[in-house]
């Protein structure tokens, strides 16, 4: 009989990480604006400006109004016309927050510029946030002042109107208290640029504020307003937004292999979110190993002994989270492909942006190696005292290939080993098959003892044989390096022994 005995720790090729989920929105671009008329920098065009991209038309960083007097233009008809907005684009740096606008025409026309500042992120202005005023010459410089809103509904005063747009709203309320932040050169022609620092904002660095945009042609605000308009994000400077990714270690693994998942929930925003909760299933062909995780928990939630459920907990303004989870491949039959979904199921804070709140990454798990063995005799009878060849082929009809290969055979208790029948020391031959394989034959092992140990040096005559053989030979251990390619990748193995 012989005894068949290989490692499922096969050789695949390890790929990249596969990551199969991307931000619902265009990466905002941070940068640091001169203030100086030159807007070279916000393209990104200027000599010794960062060529990143180009902020004036990056998805969610600007946003466009309706020329007055055309249908979509919801404030209806301006005059002068040099109040009219046409583009607002903002960007920011760790010490400032910058705005740009864009105006239709009358490039000579005194305007000023609103921005009222819902720090807060509820999208309402409440009594004591600020509102930023810009006030722009005809020659291009600005004075820049920050006032104090006061609000006409208790509970503060919504940035949209019922239509829940912006555009053609004013907001309610009023200001005061006005402190002036810097004046300078802000822009000529159509085009203006400016900034306030966070510490005015009473921030230490960027926060999901929201805004609302104006312009008028004085301080009586609301009564002075003469256009409005809708902001990029929704009116959010910087959406807040949780992002679920998940990768794997591999691509492929063959059954029995480890690998590992890993799931990271961002906090694209500058708000904390807390209570964050993930279900991450793992798919029916993997089996759970281990994890570890940054914080929070994996727990079992269906009473099945396998962690699904991460209850993350805190994660804090632009920083992430992250859950790895150690498998095994399972046995397969056929190659599988495996999808392993990491989805937010609950959180506190505000998440405005939902389709990448789920990820998958696909695994294929392949059949391991399938080994099986066919003994043979060189005769179908003997008689004492003749010899007898005996064969071993091994064929892997399995998928994948296998190494560490070991063949363990006991010769029959009737027989006596025969040695260097293949030259002096060589009493066993191993011939390699087809399809092609890197196996090769080790030191071959011997057993006295029915295969309790293999530390048995075959001697002549011994266990009462004839000279030449050793009837002492209980089992022979036959290791094999290298690896033995699957879909019937072959060996075999012979030696003689005569019959006693």
């Amino acid at each position: 009989m012989i005894f068949l005995r290989h490692s499922f720790f096969v050789l695949t090729l390890l790929l990249a990480s596969l990551l199969l989920s991307a931000p619902a929105r265009a990466d905002l671009i941070p940068r640091t604006i001169t203030i100086d008329g030159v807007f070279t920098d916000w393209n990104g065009t200027g000599g010794t400006y960062d060529p990143a991209g180009d902020i004036l038309t990056n998805t969610n960083q600007f946003s466009t109004d309706c020329q007055s007097g055309t249908a979509c233009e919801r404030d209806g008809n301006l005059s002068p016309s040099g109040r009219d907005f046409r583009r607002f684009a903002f960007t920011w740096d760790s010490n400032n927050i910058y705005f740009y606008v864009l105006r239709w025409q009358a490039s000579s026309n005194i305007t000023d510029w609103w921005f009222y500042m819902d720090t807060s992120g509820d999208n309402k202005m409440n009594t004591g946030e600020r509102v930023m005023r810009v006030n722009w010459k005809g020659n291009g410089d600005t004075d820049v002042s920050l006032y104090t809103y006061t609000e006409v509904n208790a509970g503060g005063d919504s940035l949209t109107g019922t239509s829940g747009l912006a555009d053609g709203y004013k907001m309610p309320g009023t200001i005061s208290n006005q402190t002036a932040l810097y004046s300078g050169h802000g822009g000529s022609g159509l085009e203006m640029e400016s900034y306030v620092p966070w510490t005015s904002l009473g921030a230490s660095g960027p926060l999901n504020m929201r805004f609302h945009i104006a312009s008028s042609n004085g301080v009586n605000l609301p009564g002075s307003v003469i256009d409005n308009m809708e902001g990029p994000g929704a009116n959010q400077l910087f959406p807040s937004d949780i992002q679920v990714e998940k990768t794997a270690s591999t691509g492929t693994a063959a059954a029995g292999t480890a690998f590992s998942y890993t799931v990271t929930v961002r906090n694209l925003g500058y708000n904390t979110i807390s209570n964050i909760v993930i279900s991450d299933v793992l798919p029916a062909d993997v089996v759970y190993v281990s994890h570890s995780a940054s914080t929070g928990s994996y727990t079992d939630s269906n009473a099945n002994a396998i962690p699904d459920r991460w209850a993350v907990g805190s994660v804090a303004a632009q920083s992430s989270a992250t859950l790895t989870v150690n498998v095994r491949a399972a046995n397969v039959t056929s190659p599988v492909v495996d999808t392993n979904t990491a989805t937010l199921v609950s959180y506190t804070g505000l998440n405005q942006y939902t389709t990448n709140d789920s990820a998958s990454v696909n695994v294929t798990i392949n059949p391991g190696p399938l080994l099986s063995a066919i003994k043979t005799a060189s005769s179908a009878t003997v008689n004492p005292g003749q010899t007898l060849r005996y064969t071993v082929y091994v064929s892997n009809t399995g998928y994948d290939v296998a190494t560490a290969v070991v063949a363990i055979d006991n010769p029959s208790n009737f027989t006596a080993f025969r040695l260097d029948t293949f030259g002096a020391g060589q009493h066993v031959r191993f011939t390699q098959g087809t399809p092609s394989s890197t196996l090769t034959l080790g030191t071959v092992q011997y057993s006295n003892d029915g295969g309790s140990t293999f530390v048995y040096t075959p001697v002549s005559g011994a266990g009462g044989a004839p000279a030449g053989h050793d009837g002492s030979v209980t089992h022979i251990r036959m290791p094999m390096t290298g690896s033995m390619a699957g879909n019937g990748g072959n060996f075999w193995v012979e030696y003689d022994v005569i019959v006693r």
